[in-house]
Formats: structure tokens, C-alpha cells, sequence
């Protein structure tokens, strides 16, 4: 998911990087094990 921060209204500029944050503390509590064997390897 990608978010263009300049598609959001100034007073939910704070709202939109939350979101992005959420997303990404997802993405990256959900592929960990992944990411983690990824860089075990290499």
C-alpha cells in the first residue's frame, strides 16, 4: 500500500502518516518470520 501524502488534506496529514504507520508496523509484524529467515540465510 502506498499513500501520497500530498493527496491529503493538511489537518489529516497526521492522520494519513498513523495509517502509513499502522501499515507498515503490520507489514512488518506479519511477514517477520520471512524476513527474519531471509536475513538468517543471506
Amino acid at each position: 500500500m502506498v499513500y501520497d501524502l500530498a493527496l491529503c488534506p493538511k489537518k489529516s496529514v497526521i492522520s494519513c502518516l498513523f495509517v502509513l504507520h499502522q501499515s507498515i508496523a503490520y507489514f512488518l509484524e506479519y511477514h517477520k518470520s520471512e524476513i527474519l529467515l531471509i536475513l538468517f540465510y543471506c
